[in-house]
């Protein structure tokens, strides 16, 4: 049966193989002078058009809420002699470019039809036949209108029935003043902006195209030194405060902008003499807390703009200090030349992002194989988003890189260890268990590292402090295990974390597990890969997620290094990175669930990049199984960074 599979599968392969083949003759004609500048792979080809069919009409339908009613109370009656009728609220509004309405299905398919007409002071301005059959329940439909609004101009909307039998029939939420529920749109105020920016990304993206086709990329190394042109337009572009807890970040980076060295070093409660009162500019494009979009250009230009500087004294209580070093620095050096919170910001976060882009960097250049699972992984779009950003996890994860690419180059036989590596990989592996401890399971391999490659002695040194190291992870998780302990509810709702004890009914653990990885699955898979944003929706296509997931399982299949270490040692680091998966999901079940939930809460793929990528190490087998050249991963990654780009702009603006 398994030879069968196997026969199946082999054959398969070798069809892909030879359509791809024929696609690649088109390179030896004339055609070449134009296809050299997209993919020449066949299905990266088809999955560009894809994503570009996708993506043009977000590009081109890119409108902002300008009034909703979207708050449901109710479900009337269905729609089935009688239409509905509904005022449009146009205050403040200059135009109407479309008209979003919410319908309810009752959850069943409906073989109805209905009739939208809008009216502007009673004429007839818009009408559109609804087939209830293709609705989803409680999904909006957005209707274009591309209409002016003049002062006393009254719009409407109505809903009408076509011959619709009962049981057969539709209706539209209501709130409790009984209005019905619905948006109004207008174009964003960065339109054009969002237009001419795709444009020259997409060009861009041609130009890389252009390199890789005519071999002008070496090497992982020369493609990612070029991909921080990329990084650093995702960098500016991206709003700032748009990413999971930035704003926390941020004050801590601040304030560790402000302290002394002797604080910093000495310090847990750090005295600082000023900050910027207007700092809070920086929350353009939120509502109620909620990060949707950016709606002003105005919030920009008086952020950037903004002089004020208020005096005023403060304490903060700050640990994780190390996290902030880079980005606390670079605010530090913005506030002796300018006050504008703007520059401040986006300094410190340059700051940031070239630590971890440099960090990164010198992994890939002393990793002696497996170059390109590695830059697969940094170059994930949320790998990048947190990169980009103050979040402690933007060093982390560089450390984490820079953690397993020495693992790589001390595992590899022709590779000696120096006393430099040591003391890198040693003062790395501290820096983590400071910024989050489990994460030092990343570094436990090297104990298995084969003795010759260094003296007895240096390893006898080395086993001690990681024995240490372990004891601090132990102390730290032990106050957890009391029956009514758990980590301090960071919420400040009082409704959080579980303790440790309730996990003791194997009953509801088994059911908790269940239900978690039922739930949240997919969830954990897209906010590994392209989930931006507070994750309110605003994800990256799917097809390029999942081919994205696709492309990190063949790339293992496809390794012709072999990653040299015992098969029993290989068990002993599989075991050690699902315990440090588990331990994220214990941790958020302790700190973060919501009491009685039956899933583990708050919990985000990109918490996985290290153990996933160690997984992805010790799983390359022997003998390569496909072939997977060079130029496709460049080509994928250049269209993975072009999406990611054109995503920011239509997400957030």
């Amino acid at each position: 049966m398994i030879k069968m599979i196997n026969k199946i599968l082999k054959y398969i392969y070798n069809v892909i193989l030879l359509i791809n083949n024929k696609y690649k003759e088109i390179y030896k004609t004339k055609l070449k002078l134009v296809f050299q500048f997209l993919p020449a792979n066949i299905y990266l080809f088809i999955l560009f058009i894809a994503l570009f069919i996708i993506t043009v009409p977000k590009i081109a339908n890119n409108y902002t809420s300008t009034y909703s009613v979207v708050t449901a109370a109710k479900v009337p009656g269905e729609i089935v002699e009688k239409g509905i009728s509904q005022v449009i609220n146009t205050s403040d509004n200059n135009r109407i470019d479309a008209l979003g309405v919410t319908f309810s299905t009752y959850m069943r398919k409906n073989n109805s039809f209905y009739k939208i007409l809008i009216y502007k002071n009673e004429k007839v301005i818009y009408e559109k036949k609804i087939d209830a059959s293709k609705l989803k329940d409680n999904k909006e439909v957005v209707f274009k209108i591309n209409k002016k609004v003049d002062k006393n101009d009254v719009f409407k909307f109505e809903v009408n029935p076509i011959n619709v039998k009962e049981g057969n029939g539709i209706t539209i939420l209501q709130d409790m003043k009984g209005n019905y529920i619905y948006r109004v749109y207008k174009k964003s105020d960065f339109y054009n902006f969002v237009i001419i920016f795709s444009i020259i990304f997409l060009l861009l993206f041609f130009v890389f195209n252009y390199l890789i086709n005519n071999e002008k990329i070496k090497n992982e190394m020369h493609f990612y030194k070029l991909s921080l042109i990329y990084i650093l337009i995702a960098l500016f572009i991206y709003p700032p405060l748009f990413v999971p807890d930035s704003s926390y970040h941020f004050n801590n980076a601040y304030t560790v902008s402000q302290s002394s060295v002797i604080d910093f070093v000495k310090s847990y409660d750090f005295k600082v003499k000023q900050k910027p009162s207007n700092i809070k500019c920086l929350e353009y494009g939120t509502v109620n807390k909620s990060y949707i979009n950016v709606k002003d250009k105005n919030d920009i230009i008086n952020c950037f703009n903004s002089k004020e500087l208020k005096q005023m004294s403060y304490k903060s209580r700050i640990n994780k200090k190390v996290a902030y070093i880079f980005s606390g620095l670079g605010i530090k050096i913005a506030m002796l030349f300018t006050n504008s919170p703007m520059i401040i910001y986006f300094i410190g976060a340059l700051f940031s992002t070239l630590s971890a882009f440099f960090i990164t960097l010198y992994a890939l250049k002393i990793a002696p194989k497996h170059k390109r699972v590695l830059m697969l992984i940094t170059m994930i779009p949320v790998f990048i988003q947190q990169m980009c950003s103050y979040s402690y996890d933007s060093l982390l994860n560089a450390l984490c890189i820079l953690i397993i690419a020495y693992l790589i180059k001390f595992f590899s036989d022709e590779e000696k260890i120096g006393l430099k590596d040591l003391i890198i990989y040693l003062v790395s592996i501290i820096v983590i268990s400071i910024i989050k401890l489990p994460y030092i399971l990343i570094g436990l391999p090297i104990i298995f590292v084969n003795k010759d490659k260094f003296n007895k002695k240096t390893k006898n040194k080395l086993l001690y402090l990681l024995l240490i190291i372990t004891l601090l992870f132990i102390a730290y998780i032990m106050p957890k295990i009391g029956g009514s302990l758990t980590i301090a509810d960071t919420s400040g709702t009082g409704k959080r974390g579980m303790s440790l004890s309730s996990l003791f009914d194997i009953k509801y653990t088994i059911k908790l597990a269940y239900h978690t990885i039922k739930s949240q699955g997919t969830v954990y898979l897209e906010t590994f890969i392209g989930s931006l944003g507070w994750l309110n929706g605003a994800d990256m296509a799917k097809i390029f997620i999942y081919s994205y997931i696709t492309l990190l399982c063949l790339i293992v299949l496809a390794e012709k290094q072999y990653f040299n270490i015992k098969r029993k040692y290989k068990i002993i680091i599989v075991i050690a990175n699902i315990l440090l998966i588990g331990g994220i999901f214990l941790s958020m079940y302790l700190g973060w669930t919501t009491k009685g939930s039956l899933i583990v809460e708050g919990v985000q793929g990109r918490y996985f990049y290290a153990p996933i990528l160690c997984l992805m190490l010790v799983l390359i087998p022997k003998k390569n199984k496909i072939e997977l050249n060079d130029k496709t991963v460049y080509t994928f990654v250049n269209m993975s960074c072009l999406l990611y780009l054109v995503s920011i702009l239509y997400l957030f603006y």
